[in-house]
């Protein structure tokens, strides 16, 4: 079974299919200008993105009903049984994706979670997890 390799950005301004802003799902690729862009190819659309907001997929996480699973980027916050906000983020040493709280980090296989937002659409939560 190979890996998903997926990414997110939100767009930096209106297209045919999206408004400006809005996330957009699929390859990602700088071009030599260092110009981002997100290829989605369903749609066989090039979305000019944010650099800032690109996140890659890391999995999809049970989200407390059978049916439904819930796809998890790097900088998602998370909020856990113990009722603490957290980060996802990559850590380059383990290479591993962890929840960070503040300065400290928990693996995501070891916490029960579900997602509550994100680092740029919700800011307001990441305070909460300091």
């Amino acid at each position: 079974m190979s890996r998903k390799i997926l990414f997110r950005g939100k767009l930096i301004s209106d297209s045919d299919n999206h408004k400006k802003n809005q996330w957009v799902y699929g390859s990602y690729f700088k071009d030599r200008n260092n110009i981002s862009y997100i290829y989605n190819k369903k749609e066989n659309y090039f979305y000019i993105v944010d650099a800032e907001t690109v996140s890659q997929y890391i999995g999809k996480k049970y989200n407390g009903d059978i049916a439904r699973f819930v796809s998890m980027y790097e900088g998602d916050i998370v909020f856990d049984t113990d009722e603490y906000y957290g980060v996802l983020k990559y850590n380059e040493n383990k290479h591993q994706y962890f929840i960070y709280y503040g300065r400290i980090s928990e693996a995501t296989d070891n916490v029960n979670f579900i997602i509550v937002g994100n680092i740029w659409d919700n800011p307001e939560l990441v305070e909460k997890s300091s």
